[in-house]
């Protein structure tokens, strides 16, 4: 298992989870359904967690560094930029 740091800005706050997975895509999944954030209502969740089944909206690879990868999301008016770093 490898554990992924989600770093999330969302309406002007920042919040920081961790989860352990198999792979980035397992870890996505784990934190669009586990997501415990007050901000987060339900329709938001709802909506994160379609956003992340479509393909052109998975994280891509930050070129400059390893195990960083990166996506946005507009959920209702709104940008959600996450960032992900697999760490030890």
């Amino acid at each position: 298992m490898k554990k992924f740091t989600f770093l999330v800005e969302f309406r002007g706050g920042t919040y920081i989870s961790q989860y352990k997975a198999i792979n980035l895509t397992e870890a996505l999944f784990l934190w669009a359904n586990n997501v415990d954030v007050p901000v987060f209502t339900n329709k938001i969740q709802e909506r994160i967690k379609e956003k992340i089944k479509e393909e052109d909206f998975f994280p891509i690879a930050v070129k400059t560094v390893d195990n960083v990868w990166c996506t946005s999301y507009v959920i209702f008016r709104s940008l959600l930029l996450l960032n992900i770093v697999e760490t030890v």
